[in-house]
């Protein structure tokens, strides 16, 4: 009868262990995702937020120069507004 409890017990622990050991590795799994993410994750805040602000401000004031330069073009190009247009006799 002891012998019968012994492989009963035993036989439970067996089956315990297969479900902690399949618990334990599903976590393990799961937390190597989450470090991947982690790290995919602080990549694209460096991205974002690690910008060279000199960098930046002179790419700003280029893109300005060059928005008054477009415009002082247009301006030259297309001399005639709507009402030069119409008032000019036909």
């Amino acid at each position: 009868s002891a012998t019968t409890a012994v492989d009963s017990a035993m036989s439970y622990v067996s089956q315990q262990q297969v479900f902690y050991s399949d618990a334990e590795s599903q976590l393990n799994s799961q937390g190597n995702v989450l470090q991947q993410d982690t790290v995919t994750l602080s990549t694209q805040a460096t991205n974002l937020v690690g910008v060279n602000e000199a960098t930046a401000a002179t790419e700003l004031s280029q893109a300005e120069t060059d928005n008054s330069a477009a415009l002082a073009a247009a301006a030259k190009v297309l001399p005639n507004t709507l009402l030069n247009y119409l008032s000019v006799p036909t």
